[in-house]
């Protein structure tokens, strides 16, 4: 079962630099496929090997030792063996790249949902392209690797996992893809599995790139890290490029910043800055919300495919139309991770966004069709959107696979029993939902959104005392800080203007409505914790 966040202020509390994962060609553009770039020595060893190893295959004349070659060569340096005539059989081979990797190297890609040519169909026309490719050539590790990718983006958990096994077994010593199938491990909430596939790369010590992975990894896994002494004396040494270290510096920066040493984390993050990745300037970006002294070099916002970080960017200066856009470009990058999806499907606060933000749930569910939190996301949108149907379905199925119990939900029955015209409902499920969220101090903000959004519900019958109300907690907000919380301070907005000019009043409840009555909620009525306590226990 998915783990459940409540909104998107509580994702993006944590952020690690986990390694990305793209398909080879594109990864190889962005250089995340060459293993040993860093270190002058062990790269001139492995190219001294790869010009024994290409004189033995063309002493040889062996089709399949052509391939093979072709394949470690890029494995290792990052680009194809240099051929004084490119045999037909690696040409075939790279032409099987080219096109599964065509979608991922430019931009826009095609649409993300599904229906006639959307991602759905072209990750399974990969399958089985990539299958074809195998039949002839099962000992390709990089094919065995893409193909797991394909069947994690669509949801198929356990294959991804069996075919991963086989391309680790046929590469032991990629890098590249040890970090894939630490992100696969992480995408299917396995994180101690991700810990030790890293460790267990024979050359850890030596990359910065599998340091980096271990030290973001194991605090995801909540372990101590294997690899900090390693890591703070490789991050400074002149053998490696700047680039390589980058998100060395980021994931060692993040760990000096959560131990509250602010001065040392501020000077690696400046490193990391230097020749940074598209992860690593996201990991600044997430960083500066804990420490403005934090700066982003202008240089680093041209590093192509900052997605992520121009998401969180956007969302800090509240341009949810920018988010939404983003979120869904970072999604398509990331097609197998939630965490856009979820980023995204929380930008709501015009009617605009609300359609772009179920879109942007519908195309998350896709891959992760029981997250409780793309679930309730979705189903908050169509409330606004006017889909209480729809609304209705995904609550249920949200209640059926989280905890009915858990306030986020409450709050969202609560919703859509006001779209109903039910306002007595309405007020019981949000009442109870705030109590809930009252239980835990580390969840004030949570718990002050989930005001604001009652009282966007209650506009339409607004009356001096509510009206007074809202502006007693206007000022609370604002005291307390909670109103810098960007999610706070564009729904603290939007309630002001609808109670300026209040919403037309709602018709009376369906008669399906009462299907998501659960027991429990019975006498909720009896519970009410008044909108009043409320604000005085925020103060």
């Amino acid at each position: 079962m998915s783990v459940a966040r409540t909104w998107i202020g509580e994702l993006l509390s944590e952020r690690q630099v986990v390694p990305r994962w793209r398909s080879p060609n594109a990864a190889a553009e962005r250089g995340d496929r060459t293993d040993f770039l860093v270190n002058r020595n062990p790269l001139q060893k492995k190219e001294r090997w790869l010009s024994v190893s290409s004189n033995d295959v063309s002493l040889s004349n062996d089709a399949h030792a052509k391939v093979e070659l072709d394949e470690i060569a890029f494995m290792i340096t990052g680009r194809p063996h240099e051929w004084d005539v490119v045999p037909d059989e690696v040409l075939r081979l790279r032409n099987t790249w080219e096109r599964i990797s065509a979608t991922q190297n430019s931009w826009p890609p095609p649409s993300m949902h599904a229906g006639e040519h959307g991602w759905l169909e072209r990750e399974q026309q990969k399958v089985r392209e990539v299958r074809a490719a195998l039949r002839l050539r099962p000992a390709q590790p990089l094919l065995w690797a893409e193909l797991a990718r394909a069947h994690l983006i669509l949801g198929h958990g356990e294959k991804s996992k069996e075919e991963m096994s086989c391309a680790l077994q046929l590469a032991t010593r990629s890098s590249y893809l040890r970090r894939a199938a630490a992100r696969m491990y992480l995408n299917l909430e396995l994180p101690d599995v991700a810990l030790r596939t890293i460790r267990k790369h024979p050359g850890m010590r030596g990359d910065p790139r599998m340091l980096a992975a271990e030290i973001a990894v194991s605090e995801v896994a909540r372990k101590p890290s294997k690899a900090i002494d390693s890591a703070s004396k490789l991050v400074f040494d002149s053998n490696y490029s700047i680039s390589a270290i980058s998100e060395l510096a980021a994931a060692l920066a993040t760990v000096e910043l959560e131990n509250g040493k602010h001065k040392r984390a501020k000077l690696l993050f400046q490193r990391a800055m230097l020749e940074p990745s598209e992860n690593s300037v996201a990991q600044a970006q997430w960083a500066t919300q804990f420490d403005n002294r934090i700066i982003i070099p202008d240089h680093a916002w041209s590093v192509p495919f900052s997605y992520e970080a121009n998401a969180l960017v956007a969302r800090s200066r509240n341009d949810w139309d920018d988010v939404l856009l983003w979120s869904e470009r970072w999604l398509a990058d990331e097609p197998y991770s939630v965490r856009p999806a979820l980023v995204g499907s929380f930008s709501c606060f015009t009617p605009e966004q609300v359609v772009k933000s179920a879109s942007i749930a519908s195309t998350g569910l896709e891959n992760h069709p029981h997250n409780v939190t793309l679930l309730n996301n979705r189903a908050v949108s169509r409330c606004y959107m006017g889909d209480l149907s729809g609304a209705g379905e995904d609550l249920k199925n949200a209640l059926r696979i989280g905890n009915s119990t858990d306030a986020y939900l409450t709050a969202t029955v609560g919703l859509l029993a006001y779209r109903h015209g039910n306002r007595e409902m309405g007020a019981t499920y949000y009442s109870r939902a705030l109590g809930r969220f009252a239980n835990d101090k580390a969840q004030r903000a949570t718990m002050a959104l989930a005001a604001l959004f009652w009282l966007r519900e209650e506009a339409p019958y607004a009356d001096e005392s509510l009206r007074g109300f809202l502006q007693k907690f206007s000022g609370i907000l604002t005291r307390s800080g909670l109103a810098q919380e960007p999610e706070i301070r564009s729904m603290l907005d939007v309630v002001k203007a609808e109670f300026a000019n209040p919403p037309l009043m709602l018709p009376g409840i369906s008669s399906t409505y009462n299907d998501l009555t659960l027991p429990e909620y019975q006498t909720a009525a009896n519970e009410h914790m008044m909108l009043d306590e409320f604000i005085n226990s925020l103060e």
